[in-house]
């Protein structure tokens, strides 16, 4: 294994880490309204335009379902930092960005979401850029 890789591997793990961090309190019933408030005071306290709607039992179920995919996901990549999941990864971070930036300019969502959007593109280019140079090093090996 080469150090590129070796760092490369650390990133795919570090990303991973991460999401661990943000998307647990999305990920748990007894813990997502407690986020939605926190967002709801900090949206409301820095006078952020767009708006959080209230969230009703269905919804708040796909908050946690997409949690729960999230954390399998990055405990995935926490115990197994594979380079190609690092391309996944960066692949699925540009989809997400691109929704938060959707909604962010067509759906009236919390101006907040610049706060979810630029870690999140961040990760997904260096990870799409890491795993562009480690495909280009493996070939001249």
């Amino acid at each position: 294994m080469t150090n590129f890789e070796k760092t490369y591997r650390k990133i795919v793990k570090a990303s991973a880490i991460y999401d661990w961090i943000v998307t647990a309190p999305f990920a748990f019933p007894f813990l997502v309204n407690y986020q939605i408030s926190t967002l709801n005071t900090l949206h409301n306290y820095f006078g952020f335009g767009g708006q959080i709607p209230n969230f009703e039992p269905m919804h708040l179920f796909f908050i946690n379902l997409m949690g729960s995919v999230v954390l399998v996901w990055s405990t995935l990549r926490i115990h197994k930092s594979e380079p190609l999941f690092g391309f996944y990864d960066g692949i699925a971070r540009v989809l997400f960005s691109s929704w938060m930036i959707f909604y962010l300019l067509f759906g009236n969502a919390t101006h907040l979401l610049v706060f979810f959007v630029i870690p999140e593109s961040i990760w997904g280019i260096v990870q799409l850029y890491g795993f562009w140079l480690y495909q280009k090093q493996s070939r001249k090996i």
